[in-house]
């Protein structure tokens, strides 16, 4: 439903009051029944002439004016004394009902009046309403300039302070970067030279290791050469002592000298002691190269052909100086059957093994072939063909004759 409220007190008038005639609705403008009671007055007297004017009816009187009179029902047979009375009843609505509409002909102009009166207050109010409110407009314009000036100049020199303080900070970060890159480059050229200093000192280091590796070889191989020397040392004695005995023995007419001769039933094939020779077996097996090395030697100082067998094997020692002294000793004994492995010796690693071969190998057969230990490779290949060609050739009438 529609609500609709008072044009002179702005309350709300509830729809009741429009169908009980107590609030009205004339030319669009609503008037609640308050605001009627308050303009339709009472009774009232001329001033001065004293004569009477009509009563000005209340707001509940017009409403109850507007109402339409309930019908009263028309009997279907009346007397007539009853008759006139209804004329007289009609009559007399009829006069109030004149009277109630020249109330309302003489409260609604009035009514009319006050409201445009209070528009044209309203019209009034709400036009100073407007000058004031362009008057305060312009005084706070005029108030807010200066102070926009102002801000205006506070945001320009602002700006160029913090553009000032910006530049020389952009400043300070450019100078800080050179200066992390100097020193970044210092750094890298200090551990590039560090790291140069290191590799000379990892490289001396690494050329010691070898120097001490190498002098600790060369002292090895000196201590081996030093008993190979006391070995042929040894062999050079016994020869002479040999050689004084076999003198000795010419100069008394063949006889030989009491114990020059070994016990009977212990002696080898050339007249060596057995026993002095088969204990050294064993350390031919040891782990130790210097055991192998003092058995072969002890082998070597039999002067026994038989234990040639057992220094064969020892030409392919791991021990440069086992190799060696083994070549030695099968020359030295003449050994026939140390010809293969001793030609085979000759393709050794080391020069001291291949010379001691090579040696040993012209004493054994006689032959040459013009083999130099310490020649270039192709040349020692040839050689060594020429060798075993030979020994393929002549090697069994070689062990034969």
């Amino acid at each position: 439903m529609d609500i609709r409220f008072c044009d002179l007190c702005q309350e709300s008038v509830p729809e009741a009051d429009f169908r009980s005639g107590r609030a009205s609705a004339v030319k669009g403008r609503v008037i609640c029944s308050q605001c009627e009671r308050a303009m339709g007055g009472g009774a009232e007297k001329g001033a001065g002439d004293g004569s009477d004017t009509l009563p000005r009816p209340a707001g509940d009187d017009v409403a109850d004016s507007m109402r339409p009179a309930p019908r009263r029902a028309i009997p279907l047979q009346s007397s007539p004394a009853a008759a006139a009375g209804g004329t007289v009843a009609a009559r007399g609505s009829f006069l109030l009902a004149v009277g109630a509409t020249a109330a309302i002909g003489f409260g609604v102009p009035i009514l009319l009046d006050r409201i445009e009166s209070l528009e044209a207050r309203v019209d009034a109010s709400a036009r100073e309403l407007e000058a004031t409110g362009q008057r305060m407009r312009s005084e706070r314009a005029a108030a807010v300039a200066p102070l926009q000036a102002d801000l205006s100049g506070l945001d320009a020199r602002v700006e160029g302070r913090f553009g000032q303080v910006l530049a020389e900070v952009e400043a300070s970060l450019g100078k800080l970067q050179e200066a992390m890159e100097a020193t970044e480059s210092r750094s890298l050229d200090r551990g590039d030279r560090l790291q140069a200093s290191i590799d000379a000192s990892s490289a001396t280091l690494g050329e010691l290791r070898e120097g001490l590796t190498r002098a600790t070889k060369r002292q090895k191989e000196l201590d081996d050469l030093k008993r190979v020397a006391e070995f042929h040392g040894d062999m050079l004695v016994e020869l002479q002592e040999r050689l004084r005995s076999a003198t000795v023995v010419a100069d008394a007419g063949g006889t030989p000298v009491a114990g020059s001769a070994p016990p009977s039933g212990l002696v080898g094939s050339n007249g060596g002691p057995i026993a002095a020779w088969s204990q050294h077996l064993e350390d031919l097996e040891s782990s130790d190269p210097g055991l192998r090395l003092d058995a072969v030697f002890a082998l070597g100082q039999t002067q026994d052909g038989a234990v040639a067998p057992h220094v064969i094997p020892m030409l392919t020692d791991e021990d440069v100086f086992v190799r060696m002294v083994s070549a030695q000793v099968l020359g030295a004994l003449r050994a026939k059957p140390a010809v293969p492995g001793l030609i085979e010796a000759l393709e050794d690693e080391r020069s001291a093994v291949r010379e001691a071969a090579v040696v040993s190998l012209r004493s054994i057969s006689g032959q040459q072939f013009g083999f130099d230990p310490a020649g270039k490779a192709p040349d020692r290949g040839r050689a060594v063909v020429e060798w075993r060609s030979w020994w393929k050739r002549s090697g069994d009438e070689f062990m034969g004759s």
